[in-house]
């Protein structure tokens, strides 16, 4: 185009994005030690967007979508802060509503036949409830104990619809001047594939120890497990099995200090261990309407690594800082299967994505008082190695 303004687009080029929510926090004082909290929290989305993945003013690969969620949680709390324990403790509800559709439209190369769509839509829906407690006690004026539990109860119903019609198919009515959407016609050619519930249940545990080894330096080491849900996949092809729940176990040690009333140095030693991976893959198919993928738990992965934070106040108006991050991340067990069924190891031929192994940062803040008020100067640079 000759207008930096102007697009070879094939698609419309609006994109809307329309977000709506609320939230109410109360928090009652018992008395000196105890303290309820109650908040609640809802959220709600619309997100009409249009992809063109070939970049061109054919109708190559284009993909209008619709994305519309909604939540809604409340968490009751009851703190406690007495003169050697700290205690938070609730209860937590979430429901949240996710529902999409996209039309992956193949114009150019069944032309002949009017084009070609392939059309996925459906939702995942999830509803949770959890109670945790987590309490710190001081064992002694330098040594503290920190130790938690949460359990969590969560329902996933999905149901996913896709096929594909010799036509070009848009998610509503008037996408495009003149589209009329039948709503007869696609339900009667694009099949309900996928429509099952799954509940899982966690309990993960967390448990710390932290030495103040003297006043200006802090010793900490803990253990916790979290997990990312299980869910469906909303691509799906065919009645696929929820995967499960990913489950890590984070180990940490590290040291908190200050020295010289100017210069703060802090350092995290960590190793992640990930059971059940979740991951996508994109199966081969016969043509190139063919856009299957599957979600499957593939299997186990590792990382250690190192964060360092260092922060100098040089004047009382010049702060330097840097950070330093490294990770050695990799996958030790990628579950497939060969040609006979039988069941094999390819994790020599996975890595883990976005994580670079090296990030780095270093900067300064200058602040400059005038007569006519106060300004920061500040710069950084940061680095950040190659990653998958």
């Amino acid at each position: 185009p000759d207008s930096k303004y102007d697009s070879y687009t094939s698609m419309p080029t609006w994109n809307k994005v329309e977000t709506e929510g609320w939230g109410l926090t109360i928090e009652y004082g018992l008395n000196d030690d105890w303290t309820l909290k109650s908040v609640t929290s809802s959220r709600e989305s619309y997100s009409p967007t249009n992809i063109d993945f070939d970049n061109t003013s054919l109708r190559i690969l284009d993909v209008p979508a619709i994305y519309d969620d909604e939540q809604f949680s409340q968490e009751f709390q009851a703190n406690y802060d007495g003169d050697n324990l700290k205690l938070v403790s609730g209860l937590y509800y979430f429901k949240g509503d996710s529902c999409g559709m996209f039309d992956s439209i193949l114009y150019e190369y069944y032309k002949a036949y009017g084009g070609l769509t392939r059309e996925v839509r459906g939702c995942n829906n999830s509803e949770s409830y959890a109670a945790y407690a987590q309490g710190t006690y001081d064992i002694t004026d330098k040594l503290s104990m920190t130790a938690g539990l949460r359990y969590t109860r969560e329902t996933k119903d999905a149901t996913v619809y896709n096929g594909i019609m010799f036509t070009t198919l848009y998610p509503e009515t008037g996408w495009v001047p003149g589209y009329v959407r039948d709503e007869d016609a696609i339900n009667a050619s694009i099949p309900k594939v996928l429509d099952d519930e799954e509940t899982w249940s966690k309990l993960n545990p967390r448990l710390g120890l932290e030495y103040q080894l003297t006043d200006d330096m802090m010793l900490f080491t803990s253990y916790s497990q979290g997990f990312k849900s299980g869910t469906f996949n909303p691509r799906a092809t065919g009645p696929e099995p929820a995967v499960d729940p990913e489950v890590v176990d984070s180990y940490e040690l590290g040291m908190k200090s200050e020295w010289f009333d100017r210069l703060r140095v802090n350092a995290t030693a960590f190793y992640l261990d990930h059971k059940d991976r979740q991951f996508v893959t994109v199966l081969p198919g016969e043509n190139a309407s063919d856009l299957n993928q599957r979600l499957g738990n593939i299997g186990k992965s590792t990382a250690t690594g190192l964060e360092l934070e260092v922060e100098y106040a040089a004047t009382e108006s010049l702060n330097l800082f840097a950070t330093l991050g490294l990770i050695d991340a990799s996958f030790e067990e990628v579950i497939s299967y060969d040609s006979d069924g039988n069941r094999i190891d390819i994790s020599d031929t996975y890595t883990i994505t976005n994580t670079p192994d090296t990030t780095a940062n270093v900067g300064f803040s200058y602040n400059i008082d005038t007569d006519i008020g106060s300004f920061v100067a500040n710069g950084n640079y940061y680095y950040r190695s190659d990653y998958d």
